[in-house]
Formats: C-alpha cells, sequence, structure tokens
C-alpha cells in the first residue's frame, strides 16, 4: 500500500464523502462547483481531521516506542 501524504488523505476523505475527484481548479463551472449538503460536508472534514489525528498518534507512538527502545539498550 503506498504511503498517504496528509493531502492524499484530505483529497480521498473529500472525494469519498462528497464525490468530487479532485481539488484542482479545472476551469469549468460543472467540474468546479458542487451543490453539496451541510452536513457531508461537515462529515467529510470530520473525516480529514480523524485521518490526521490518527496518523499523528502513529507517528508519536512510533517515536516513544524508539524512545524506549534506546533507554532499555545496555551500554557496550
Amino acid at each position: 500500500m503506498p504511503i498517504l501524504t496528509d493531502r492524499d488523505l484530505v483529497v480521498e476523505a473529500i472525494s469519498t464523502e462528497l464525490g468530487i475527484e479532485t481539488l484542482e481548479t479545472r476551469h469549468r463551472d460543472a467540474l468546479d462547483f458542487h451543490e453539496l449538503a451541510v452536513w457531508s460536508v461537515k462529515k467529510a472534514l470530520e473525516d480529514a481531521y480523524n485521518a490526521g489525528a490518527e496518523r499523528a498518534c502513529e507517528a508519536a507512538g512510533a517515536a516513544v516506542v524508539d524512545a524506549l527502545r534506546r533507554s532499555l539498550r545496555t551500554p557496550e
């Protein structure tokens, strides 16, 4: 599985929840403007936030595990 960037996480949350395939400007009203329900925008924002928070927790957890491993090593 490829490593997703933070932007990829946001785009994935938006495309999944809102059906918008890209955040890039395409210079066509039919492609750049979307009529959306407020609750679906809220859900997409929550999904993107939660994905970022989960990634941050994973990174922090990995850093803590590495620090514990370093501190438990016996001096050579």
